[in-house]
């Protein structure tokens, strides 16, 4: 405990870290009793999640950067998605409430719940005791349990008007916000089809097309007008799109 202060109150250094670390091995390879031996794997099992959270707290004095969010699945989500809120839904058996939360802050809750690559997995708290809540599978089953999920209805027109080069994920997403934000938006895309390497990068047997293309058209329904097969500074000059 005295190790942990110092690494709290900004006194400790990098030998209090292997110390800890030390220390913590030290007491689960040669305690007789059940209790000092779980207690020291659950310090050591801590350290091992999140070592840089004690080494940036020694070199910066500080929580680690990436973790301003307290929870630390939510912070871990290159989306800041809401994890805990949309799991606590899917438990409540409310899919739909689930794929909306998700959606606020992640347009295609469907194609992460087939290939995200689950970061917010690595830093579940769950870790300190056995093993991670299945959260891309709760969001899985969410999206195929929820049905036809209408978006939230779009703000009232601003009369602005922006055109979106490229109709991969960030493109799809910029397009979404954006009208529900109530601008006008059109799309940009040089394929016959929107999706980017969604489409064209990801197998079919990792996430089915229909998938994709009910998620693209759910983006599309807020009514963003789209031109395919057009690459922009050949059949449409950036002055036309400034137009």
């Amino acid at each position: 405990s005295i190790l942990m202060g110092q690494v709290l109150d900004g006194t400790g250094t990098m030998l209090t870290i292997d110390t800890i670390e030390k220390t913590a091995r030290a007491i689960v390879a040669s305690a007789d009793c059940a209790i000092g031996r779980d207690a020291a794997q659950l310090v050591l099992s801590g350290f091992e999640g999140f070592r840089d959270d004690y080494v940036n707290h020694v070199q910066h004095h500080r929580c680690l950067a990436s973790l301003q969010n307290p929870v630390p699945c939510v912070s871990l989500c290159p989306a800041g998605v809401d994890v805990p809120g949309y799991v606590a839904l899917v438990r409540e058996g409310r899919y739909a409430d689930a794929v909306r939360l998700i959606r606020k802050d992640n347009p295609m809750p469907t194609a992460c719940a087939y290939i995200c690559e689950h970061p917010c997995e690595a830093r579940c708290r769950r870790n300190m005791v056995d093993a991670p809540v299945n959260i891309r599978g709760l969001k899985r089953y969410a999206v195929d349990h929820a049905g036809n999920v209408p978006n939230p209805a779009c703000g009232e027109a601003t009369g602005k008007r922006v055109a979106i080069i490229g109709g991969g994920p960030s493109g799809l997403s910029c397009a979404y916000y954006l009208r529900l934000m109530g601008h006008s938006v059109t799309i940009f895309e040089e394929k016959k089809q929107l999706g980017g390497m969604l489409r064209y990068g990801i197998p079919a047997y990792r996430f089915p097309r229909e998938k994709l293309d009910a998620e693209i058209a759910s983006i599309l329904s807020t009514g963003v007008e789209v031109h395919t097969e057009v690459t922009v500074g050949k059949d449409i000059s950036f002055e036309q799109l400034h137009k």
